[in-house]
């Protein structure tokens, strides 16, 4: 099979996928910070890198209705349990969730 398929990521690496125009797009710095810092909760020995694609405006789309939504993954060194990830995710939706101005407080 051909194509670009990347290349094999690091634990504690996040690829975000946001839209043109969105706050996170507009806060993509102060956002970056507060995912390395919620992740050395969660996980103190790991580094953090993150990757952004921005989509345009309009493309992306959410169970075939167009979405104003975010995605986030993240890698780990490890296995995590149901749990673990709840509350991970939790997380970074309270941290995507905050408003701009609140973005330089330090995440859970």
């Amino acid at each position: 099979m051909e194509g670009n398929w990347g290349s094999v990521v690091s634990a504690g690496h996040f690829s975000c996928v946001i839209q043109e125009g969105s706050t996170a797009e507009a806060t993509t710095d102060q956002l970056e910070s507060g995912l390395a810092s919620l992740h050395r909760s969660h996980y103190p020995a790991e580094d953090t890198t993150v990757s952004w694609r921005i989509v345009p405006q309009g493309w992306m789309f959410t169970e075939g209705r167009q979405s104003s939504s975010s995605i986030v993954a993240c890698v780990t060194s490890h296995e995590t349990t149901v749990d673990e990830r709840e509350r991970y995710m939790r997380d970074v939706c309270d941290l995507w969730r905050r408003p701009p101005d609140a973005l330089t407080t330090k995440s859970s």
